[in-house]
This record gives C-alpha cells, sequence and structure tokens, in this order.
C-alpha cells in the first residue's frame, strides 16, 4: 500500500492503512532481542569510582534551569521532587 502525501502530511485514511498494515506485520521478540550488551573494556575505566568528579550536570540544561527556577522558589507549599 503506497501512503498519500498532500502537504507532507498522510491523508487519515493512509495513516490508519498503513498503521493497521505495520501492525499485521509484527512479530515476537525474543529476550536477546530486547537486551543490548556493552564491552566494558571498551569504557576505559574498571569502576565508576576512577571516574573524575564532575563539577556541573551533563546536558539538560532545560532540566538544570528548571531545578533552579524550583529551587529560588521562597514560598511554602513548593517541593522539588525526583
Amino acid at each position: 500500500m503506497r501512503a498519500q502525501w498532500f502537504g507532507g502530511r498522510l491523508t487519515a485514511d493512509s495513516r490508519l492503512a498503513l498503521e493497521s498494515n505495520l501492525m499485521s506485520q509484527a512479530i515476537e521478540l525474543g529476550r536477546r532481542h530486547l537486551r543490548r550488551v556493552c564491552d566494558s573494556t571498551s569504557l576505559g575505566f574498571k569502576a565508576a569510582a576512577d571516574l573524575p568528579v564532575l563539577s556541573e550536570v551533563l546536558g539538560q540544561p532545560r532540566a538544570v534551569a528548571a531545578l533552579a527556577f524550583g529551587a529560588s522558589i521562597a514560598s511554602q507549599g513548593f517541593n522539588l521532587l525526583p
């Protein structure tokens, strides 16, 4: 089935047909397909204790800004939750 594209979007009928086709082709995956193994010798360290201590959070700048904002609220009833 070929999808019909209009303005860079699938038509509703084409999308339903495509989803139905994909679902009919679903296969069961075994445990070996659902697990990724990493060769620990490729990491360059033996234990997390061997890594340098970081003074900043890597990535997630918006999350860090949100935490800083939340921590700056000096009113009762505002909590930071994990």
